[in-house]
């Protein structure tokens, strides 16, 4: 049997009122913006973990084969168009090789 210490664990340290809270602004905002009966106007996109260059020990995928993170869909299951955002003002002319077909490469200087 571990001795592993649960007390600090995320179910016992979420604070009820402050994610009531957020639920509450976000339905106002979903309301307000005429969104809030249209799923496929609702859209997550999850950036942690996400960056530019892999190292071949951190992947997991098919060998030989290229591997993205999928990280924006719908409140449907519709995925966005891959895109990879770089640092800069200038999209660089090869920054897009080797990359799935359709992908948008854009640029932000606040990256």
């Amino acid at each position: 049997m571990s001795n592993v210490d649960y007390s600090n664990t995320r179910s016992q340290c979420w604070n009820k009122e402050q994610v009531s809270k957020w639920f509450d602004a976000y339905q106002t905002l979903a309301t307000s913006l005429g969104i809030i009966d249209l799923p496929t106007h609702i859209w997550n996109t999850d950036e942690t973990g996400c960056q530019n260059i892999h190292r071949a020990n951190s992947v997991v995928g098919v060998v030989g084969k290229p591997s993205y993170n999928l990280i924006t869909i719908n409140a449907v299951g519709d995925a966005a168009p891959v895109m990879i955002t770089h640092k800069g003002k200038n999209v660089g002319k090869q920054w897009s090789n080797g990359a799935p077909r359709d992908t948008l490469v854009r640029t932000s200087t606040t990256c």
